[in-house]
């Protein structure tokens, strides 16, 4: 079996913590292949890149105000959204990437995953799974016309 390509995970930076990683018996980054699998893994450090590129989703060292937290909140999950990193069609292909989609967000901010997750999953399943009627309404949903 050929090994991985690992190029993609870039060593942490220099600290307290480097002679612990160097008495390691194991390599942090063959683990984390075997834990989530080479694709996978790809999958959920594209989504961290492309956060760490919007500035959106840049973060200041002071708390916002309670209201400017829900403005960025709602702006980041239409943000999200709109890079529409997990298509319809690779929810059945690729059902695991729904965890790892999950994993990601929630690594940046589990309350931008918990309006994603109340917005796309559950009101736009529930609004689906009343009729084929109602699929404008999910596709507005889906283009980030409601929300």
């Amino acid at each position: 079996m050929p090994s991985p390509d690992l190029t993609f995970l870039k060593d942490f930076p220099s600290g307290p913590l480097d002679q612990y990683r160097k008495d390691a018996s194991f390599g942090w980054k063959k683990m984390a292949i075997f834990m989530e699998g080479e694709k996978l893994l790809r999958y959920k450090y594209t989504i961290f890149k492309t956060l760490e590129k919007d500035s959106v989703f840049s973060r200041g060292f002071e708390t916002p105000v309670l209201e400017k937290q829900r403005e960025l909140a709602f702006l980041r999950a239409r943000r999200f959204k709109s890079y529409n990193f997990l298509p319809d069609e690779e929810v059945q292909v690729y059902p695991e990437k729904v965890r790892v989609h999950r994993e990601a967000l929630g690594m940046y901010d589990w309350a931008l995953g918990f309006i994603v997750n109340i917005n796309q999953e559950m009101f736009g399943s529930t609004v689906m799974k009343n009729g084929t009627r109602h699929m404008d309404i999910v596709k507005a949903n889906r283009d980030n016309e409601v929300v």
